[in-house]
């Protein structure tokens, strides 16, 4: 483990003599999200920083809506509630704008996750809603898994039990058609 902490703060400081702006951006974001994966927060946000720095220099608005992505994701991890969704929300103007709507639509995900942690159950619902009317036409299993499953606990919170069954059931389906490995499993 120290050594592969090793070899990414080594291509940090390489990442700083690449000429190429989009090499060095790709190198910067896949850098960024090593980091927050590995919970080294200190060298995610420098990563983090630079690739935002650089993504806005150089106009490149994917980068930049996947740097607030993983932003979005440090703060959620970190119990940043407001933060982590005023970057989800700045991720999901950004994929809306470039009509990403798998984007746009796991941004929407995120944000009404975090709308339930905060017991904002309401507007997680429409939030999650939302969300769903995105997904739909796009058979993204895992992210309807996620939708649905967020409708059963937010409707669960209001005591809708026959609605949390429901969107429970609907859930389970969506994560029966996952086509992969994924920590969803029930078995």
């Amino acid at each position: 483990r120290s050594s592969r902490k090793m070899n990414l703060k080594k291509a940090l400081i390489a990442s700083e003599n690449i000429e190429n702006d989009s090499v060095q951006l790709k190198n910067l974001s896949r850098l960024s999200l090593a980091y927050l994966l590995f919970k080294d927060s200190l060298m995610f946000r420098e990563a983090n920083k630079r690739t935002f720095e650089l993504a806005e220099r150089v106009n490149d608005s994917v980068t930049l809506a996947n740097a607030y992505w993983d932003l979005g994701d440090f703060y959620k991890n970190n119990v940043v509630s407001d933060s982590a969704y005023y970057h989800y929300s700045k991720a999901q103007k950004i994929f809306q704008f470039l009509a990403d709507d798998y984007g746009t639509a796991t941004m929407l995900n995120n944000m009404a996750i975090v709308q339930a942690g905060v017991k904002d159950y309401t507007g997680s619902e429409i939030t999650t809603i939302k969300a769903i009317e995105i997904l739909k036409p796009l058979d993204n299993n895992e992210q309807l898994y996620v939708g649905y499953n967020n409708l059963g606990s937010v409707t669960k919170e209001l005591k809708e039990y026959n609605r949390a069954l429901d969107y429970y059931n609907a859930a389970l389906q969506f994560q029966k058609k996952i086509n992969y490995e994924n920590n969803f499993d029930l078995d």
